[in-house]
């Protein structure tokens, strides 16, 4: 027992509580700081305090914001220790609320893959503080701390569909799948009551401008409003023919506009519950609307593609906005009621000017927005479109690596240009400065990311700088600006010579003719200008673009100009008469930068929306080859108070906060569960609540990304997270017990080195998601079975796919296939059993690829089999709630066991042959003699999704939908040790040394873990 601990344990309750409340506060008020330090990273005070009746999480959490305050002096690399301590704890908080014994696994599972010595020492006490078995996480297999990421609120338990927050940011109401509208304390994450009404799914809510009611829409037809400070509801809404799916409150309080599946809006007094008007219109199911600022509009869209404004005050339409070319899921519109954004499963966002109905801008999510090339040629500079990571990549451009970056602007870079010696970069950022860069320094320093390459920064534009170029004796800089300017800067003592006005929207880009005497500007006015370096004065306008002109580039010769627009096309002009010479109209997405190749003046290098970074033939039209690229459907849009930034979601569990002033992506955040399906920000837009698939409110800190976009971090991130893209499926362990193996619903394997936890390859071939996976006795084949009902052999060691084979149509659609479910091999590995969601299970010859049985007594989906070790029988479990055993020679049905009441979807056999183990939604596991069908034991545990047992058949490994990791001892009949997960527990294995644990999640985190303990007991 520590001195802390003893200390404690000699109080009285109340002295004990009072000390653990306030002992934090009081070292800060005393200035001691060392003390404070120390506090927060000794173990017992954390689990004591937490631990402690009335005190808790929060409070804990509460005490680092102490310790971080800036009056508090805490050298920097600890108070950073502190962050990430406090974060971990913080993450954790819906977890330990429920079993605060859970401390050390939590901080071991955020917090390993640290080596900040006050957190290795945390790590070491709280192992210390296990005195039985627990569960160790080997990896940091949990959100990392420090990261975008502040909570996750769980309470429902279905899909959280909608999320609002009170005026005051002090409340936060969700709508669930689950028919109710949960209200909770935003700052402590804590649920505060539920409402019930609904009969179905809650689709929409919202929240008056008074804070004091709610508004909720719903699958059953009607909407409700809610008397928030009395938790009752006050009126029923009917009115819909169909489905509620959206809802909104004018500014001044007093009407609802709703959005129906019956293609129709209606708008209702708030105060009565009367409707008033219905807008017909829309040809399709209207699945979003949003109001005004000013109450007189609304703003609808729907799956007929388009967005419709409507007058509030008549009903009628005032006009049609057309444009996206798949279903609207979501509008939005800006503080001055100017503008409106919408999203669309055509994977664009769209800007449109409401006052003339005009789309003014689509956003593709496009990953760099300038470039360079160095004029020997080899060497290839782009810059970072992301204010996360505001950096720029110097790449060989022969073989397309990466070879260093650069970094200290603090705001996403717009441009990049090279000194005529090659031996400078020069770069103008939306921090409104521009910095020049020794390149020859960083040609020795590969992959490292610091400051000392820097040399001047530029100050007098007063917006962001978007291009620039160098003279060719490299004593001027030329730089262009959204403050629409262009202006004339000396190299060496960064004095401003000349300001160049003549453009009317921002400046994007320059070239410079190689005789330094002509400056060529393109703008957002859609024009290109010509000026005399020398005296500032306009020589030309080059009009032909119908879109910003977002990027230039000059022959070698200096005779034309390249241009690239967001028309998306490429323009070639005549340098001296500023004639057009053609145009190129080969791309589907705007241009965002270009550069001629030196040394092939034919090439020209194009960075764009749709790809990224692209290198074109440009006589021809012929792509030579593509760098990166990416592109997500967006399916949740959210802005914020000031307008600033435009929040949207996609179906890869991607968000993105984007700089609506420069229409920018800032940086990316991705969830650990599932794809978001609705936002809410706070009303001083530093908090993002969203809601997902997998029935979780989580809450991001948008400010954490200006303390953490260091690449440093990023990459630190990455590396700890062992995932995949969708939650995993199944897990084997080769029968030497080096390698495991996961399936997933991303359609992916992957294949991992159980010694260093590190992933050894993916395996790609299956076209839809993999439900199960196993592996040959010998170890030298991996088995998977998809939905789309086909089974492949792959390679284990090189993760070639050998064969496939299936029984089914394949030219029928995916919803008339017979899907897997589940898959065994035999001891001798020459057949393989697959369970099927039809009922059915197949017996297979392994080697050919041949169907030899089929099995047909299941009236449900087949969710689990199991092979005796002798290879003589099959055991498989069903929805139908039964468990059968088979004759796997001539496929004769021998027992049914019919005990549990619900769903059976887990079978194990223990290693000797002579038991089954079965695991039910039922929350039991059950034990069963394997000839006599006799249930010998019974035990309670949560509802099961997947069993494992250790080779000595001493403990059974149960995980839950609930996302529990229970260890249960077999002699005892204890549950001897317990690990909680971020998301429900899909699958598990144990390894044959009996400790070494795997489970896979429905987030796709593949957690590795250790039985501690087996020496203490």
């Amino acid at each position: 027992m520590s001195n802390f601990v003893s200390r404690l344990s000699t109080m009285p309750s109340d002295q004990r509580r009072d000390t653990l409340a306030s002992l934090a506060s009081y070292l800060a008020k005393s200035d001691k700081a060392d003390k404070l330090k120390f506090l927060l990273t000794n173990f017992d005070f954390l689990e004591a305090k937490i631990s402690e009746a009335n005190l808790g999480v929060q409070p804990l959490v509460e005490d680092y914001d102490l310790a971080l305050k800036p009056e508090i002096f805490i050298p920097v690399e600890q108070a950073n220790s502190l962050r990430l301590i406090q974060g971990a704890i913080r993450l954790s908080a819906n977890i330990l609320s429920e079993n605060k014994t859970q401390l050390p696994e939590q901080l071991w599972g955020h917090l390993v893959c640290f080596e900040e010595p006050d957190i290795q020492r945390l790590l070491k006490y709280a192992k210390q503080s296990k005195k039985n078995y627990w569960l160790r996480p080997l990896t940091a297999s949990f959100t990392p701390p420090g990261s975008f990421l502040l909570r996750t609120l769980r309470g429902h338990n279905n899909w959280v569909n909608s999320v609002a927050v009170t005026p005051d940011g002090k409340r936060l109401i969700s709508g669930s799948e689950d028919n109710t509208l949960k209200i909770w304390d935003l700052w402590k994450g804590e649920e505060l009551f539920t409402l019930n009404g609904h009969s179905e799914s809650v689709n929409a809510v919202a929240v008056t401008p008074d804070g004091t009611k709610i508004i909720s829409a719903s699958w059953d037809k009607t909407l409700k409003i809610w008397d928030l400070r009395k938790k009752q509801e006050l009126f029923t809404l009917n009115g819909h023919s169909e489905s509620v799916n959206a809802v909104a409150v004018t500014p001044d309080g007093t009407k609802i506009i709703s959005a129906s599946w019956d293609k129709t809006l209606k708008t209702w007094d708030l105060g009565t519950g009367k409707e008033l008007l219905t807008f017909n219109g829309h040809s399709d199911i209207v699945h979003t609307v949003t109001v005004t600022p000013d109450g007189k509009q609304a703003v609808s869209g729907s799956e007929d593609k388009t967005l419709k404004v409507w007058d509030l005050g008549t009903g009628k339409e005032v006009f049609t906005l057309n444009g996206h070319v798949n279903r609207i899921n979501a509008v939005a519109v800006t503080p001055d009621g100017n503008r409106a954004i919408s999203a669309s499963d055509d994977d664009t966002l769209k800007i449109w000017d409401l006052g003339i109905g005009k789309e003014l801008l689509t956003l593709n999510g496009h990953s760099n927005r300038a470039l360079a090339v160095t004029p020997d040629g080899t060497k290839v500079i782009s810059s970072s479109a992301d204010s996360q990571l505001p950096i720029l990549i110097v790449w060989d451009l022969r073989t397309g690596r990466e070879l260093f970056t650069l970094s200290d602007h603090i705001d996403w870079i717009g441009s990049v240009t090279v000194t005529y010696d090659g031996k400078k970069v020069i770069s103008g950022s939306a921090d409104e400065t521009i910095k020049v860069w020794d390149l020859e320094t960083w040609g020795a320093k590969s992959n490292k990311v610091n400051t000392e390459g820097e040399l001047l920064t530029l100050e007098g534009h007063n917006d962001a700088v978007n291009a620039l170029a160098l003279t060719p004796d490299g004593t001027k800089i030329i730089s262009g600006s959204s403050d629409c300017s262009l202006r004339v800067w000396d190299t060496k003592t960064g004095q401003e010579l000349l300001i160049l006005k003549g453009h009317n929207d921002a400046v994007n880009a320059l070239a410079l003719t190689p005789d330094g005497t002509k400056i060529i500007s393109g703008s957002s006015d859609c024009s290109l200008r010509v000026w005399d370096t020398k005296t500032g004065q306009e020589l030309l306008i080059l009009k032909g673009h119908n879109d910003a002109v977002n990027a230039l580039a000059l022959t070698p010769d200096g005779t034309k100009i390249i241009s690239g627009s967001s028309d998306c096309s490429l323009r070639v002009w005549d340098t001296e008469t500023g004639q057009e010479l053609f145009t190129l109209e080969f791309h589907t997405s705007p241009i965002y930068a270009v550069a001629i190749v030196p040394n092939i003046p034919v090439w020209v290098m194009c960075g764009t929306a749709e790809k990224g970074l692209q290198i074109w033939d440009f006589q021809t039209g012929e792509e030579k080859f593509t760098f990166y690229g990416c592109s997500n459907e967006i399916n949740t849009i959210a802005v914020d108070s000031e307008g600033e930034k435009v929040i949207t979601t996609s179906t890869d569990g991607g968000l993105t906060v984007w700089d609506f002033v420069i229409g920018e992506e800032q940086f990316t955040l991705h969830h650990p569960n599932y794809f978001i399906k609705t936002l809410a920000l706070t009303p001083d837009g530093t908090k993002l609540v969203s809601g997902s698939e997998d029935a979780s409110l989580t809450i991001w800190d948008l400010r954490a990304w200006e303390e953490n976009f260091s690449p440093k971090r990023r990459e630190h991130k990455q590396l700890t997270f062992n995932r995949h893209s969708d939650w995993v499926s199944g897990i084997a362990i080769s029968s030497d017990s080096t390698k495991a193996i996961s399936s997933s619903g991303d359609s992916t394997l992957k294949i991992w080195n159980l010694q260093t936890r590190e992933e050894l390859f993916t395996l790609s071939g299956h076209e839809y998601m993999v439900n199960a996976v196993a592996v040959t006795p010998n170890g030298k084949c991996v088995i998977s079975g998809s939905i789309d009902n086909t089974i492949k052999v792959w390679d284990l060691e090189t993760g070639k796919e050998l064969s496939t084979f299936s029984s089914c149509d394949e030219s029928l659609h995916l919803i008339y296939r017979d899907q897997i479910l589940a898959l065994a091999v035999t001891p001798d590995g020459r057949r393989v059993i697959s369970a099927l969601d039809s009922g059915n299970i197949k017996v297979w010859n392994l080697e050919i690829g041949e169907e030899l049985l089929t099995l047909t007594e299941h009236s449900e989906s087949v969710n689990s089999v199991a092979i005796t070790p002798d290879g003589t029988k099959v055991i498989s479990g069903s929805s139908d709630k039964s468990i059968k055993i088979w004759d796997i020679e001539t496929g004769e049905e021998l027992l049914t066991l019919t005990e549990h009441s619900e769903s059976v979807n887990a079978v194990a056999i223990t290693p000797d042959g002579t038991k089954v183990i079965s695991g039910s939604s039922d929350k039991s596991i059950k034990i069963w003699d394997i000839e006599t069908g006799e249930e010998l034991l019974r035990f309670t545990d949560r509802s099961v999704s997947t069993i494992a047992v250790t080779l000595d058949e001493k403990r059974v490994i149960v995980g839950s939908g609930e996302g529990t990791l229970n260890v249960w001892d077999l002699e005892t009949r204890e549950e001897i040790a317990t690990f909680t997960g971020e998301s429900a527990i899909t699958c598990c294995a144990v390894v044959s040394d009996g400790v070494t644990i795997l489970a896979g999640e429905s987030s796709g985190q593949v957690h590795f873990l250790h039985l501690e303990g087996i020496n203490k007991i």
